[in-house]
């Protein structure tokens, strides 16, 4: 999975799951992204919560959660609660 972050419109940062990570087909792995430095994913933003999202994958399906209290997560121009993108 790829996830595109964009920033004022602008492509901020590309992570690809799959060449950062060396997981196995039935690997199950999670998460955060966030402007904690704790996070996997950190992203330097106010506009960003400390644990704004989180990212998993079980039994080969990808699972993105928005856990922010304060913040919503925008995904494609919607807000959402969660997505799973098509593998």
């Amino acid at each position: 999975m790829k996830l595109t972050i964009h920033r004022e419109d602008e492509v901020y940062q590309i992570i690809d799951f799959g060449k950062e990570l060396d997981l196995d087909k039935g690997s199950d792995f999670s998460c955060f992204l966030g402007r904690s430095k704790d996070c996997f994913v950190y992203l330097d933003s106010r506009q960003i919560s400390r644990e704004h999202l989180k990212i998993s994958l079980n039994d080969g399906i990808w699972l993105i959660e928005d856990i922010s209290k304060r913040l919503p997560l925008i995904l494609n121009g919607n807000q959402v609660s969660q997505f799973s993108p098509k593998n």
